[in-house]
């Protein structure tokens, strides 16, 4: 054999020394990484969470379970049987919800972003929340049961039914969200103690703008539906509820059927003309509204 020449087995040994030596380190950092997330104390987590999200919900959070694991981004946080419980006595049900680092440039500027997919029976809402006294939610929630809706979020209950997807862009400021809700939904009525009588719709859409000082603006409000349609915007004024809260809104509607015409202008106590139409100024609170 030449001098100086390595033999294939021997090549093979140093090889396989050498990749012998790259995975141990790679397979102990894993196993170290698998031990940290069975480990984590994701309990920790639970005070910060139900504080956070209650916060923007303006409700009481319980979270009955929290554990975790790995995901793409990181570590992920699951809840299970959590509930939001209003002042009023409402309350909702969360069946599971899951949280991990959302990709996000805030993180650059030290500004966590986490990624949030909640199911209810309400509906489920998907999207990026920023924790802290300056956060916020954008995202999108869908599937949701008009019906279903918390009464402290509308004076009262729900007048709607049907089912409506959501694009929700909200922050916290001075601990009271401020931003914008735009819905829309297919294939429901519309019925309360103040409308006489229950109104289908076949499509309804609306964009909701909380303000400063807890005004709610209303802007390109539509129903559309085969006895009625209207269209609708205006202002719903700060107050300590929403049911006291003054409303200053204008609303054109139309009488699609002429056989309605005159039970719609007698049931609302409106002037409707020849083709059906009505021009309505509405003040008032929504628990008392003034129809004019």
């Amino acid at each position: 054999m030449v001098a100086g020449a390595v033999s294939p087995s021997a090549r093979g040994g140093r090889l396989a020394r050498g990749a012998l030596a790259l995975v141990l380190p790679v397979g102990c950092v894993a196993l170290i990484v698998l031990f940290a997330v069975a480990l984590f104390p994701y309990d920790r987590f639970r005070d910060a969470a139900e504080s956070q999200l209650g916060a923007l919900a303006g409700a009481e959070v319980r979270i009955a379970e929290l554990s975790g694991g790995l995901s793409v981004a990181g570590i992920a946080l699951k809840a299970r049987d959590a509930t939001l419980r209003w002042p009023d006595g409402t309350a909702l049900q969360i069946e599971r919800a899951r949280v991990r680092p959302a990709w996000s440039l805030s993180w650059l500027r030290g500004n966590p972003a986490l990624a949030l997919d909640v199911h209810s029976s309400l509906g489920r809402v998907k999207g990026t929340w920023w924790p802290g006294a300056s956060g916020g939610f954008t995202g999108r929630a869908s599937g949701v049961e008009l019906a279903q809706l918390p009464p402290v979020l509308l004076g009262g209950p729900s007048p709607f039914e049907g089912r409506a997807d959501a694009e929700i862009q909200l922050r916290l400021e001075g601990g009271a969200p401020r931003g914008s809700v735009a819905i829309e939904a297919g294939e429901g009525s519309l019925a309360g103690a103040n409308i006489p009588m229950a109104i289908p719709y076949e499509r309804l859409v609306g964009e909701a703008h909380l303000g400063d000082g807890g005004a709610i603006e209303l802007r390109d409000v539509a129903l559309e539906g085969p006895m009625v349609a209207a269209t609708a915007g205006g202002t719903i004024g700060a107050a300590p509820s929403l049911a006291l809260a003054p409303l200053d809104l204008d609303l054109e509607l139309e009488v699609v059927d002429p056989n309605l015409r005159p039970v719609v202008a007698r049931g609302f106590g409106v002037r409707v003309d020849g083709d059906g139409l009505a021009r309505l100024r509405i003040t008032g609170s929504p628990t008392r509204p003034v129809v004019r």
